[in-house]
């Protein structure tokens, strides 16, 4: 199994958002493609979800920041999400179909 393919890419290259700049500024966001192509094209949620999703967990809003990604993905891989603020990193897995992430709201250490 080969390694996945890194790039470094600036958070927001998305779509129209409104997100500042500011505000974005603080991520840094990595792609690590893993080579391979979504295989299922006709699902249930990309019916669903035709322009991407927003994961927004159900913790209380005060206490988290947004990142906003890259979409659409160029396949199935994951993102590494750093904010530059606090040190946080989570990890985001997409499937390169239209139901990926757009945008995520991930929780603060510092709030």
């Amino acid at each position: 199994m080969s390694r996945p393919q890194k790039a470094f890419l600036p958070a927001g290259d998305g779509p129209a958002d409104e997100a500042d700049e500011a505000e974005q500024a603080q991520w840094r966001v990595a792609w690590f493609d893993s080579g391979c192509r979504a295989r299922y094209r006709d699902s249930r949620s990309q019916r669903d979800f035709p322009n991407g999703i927003d994961l927004n967990p159900r913790w209380d809003p005060n206490t988290t920041c947004r990142v906003v990604l890259p979409y659409p993905t160029t396949g199935m891989g994951y993102y590494t999400v750093v904010c530059n603020i606090c040190g946080v990193t989570k990890t985001i897995a997409t499937n390169g179909q239209r139901d990926d992430p757009r945008s995520a709201r991930i929780a603060c250490r510092r709030l």
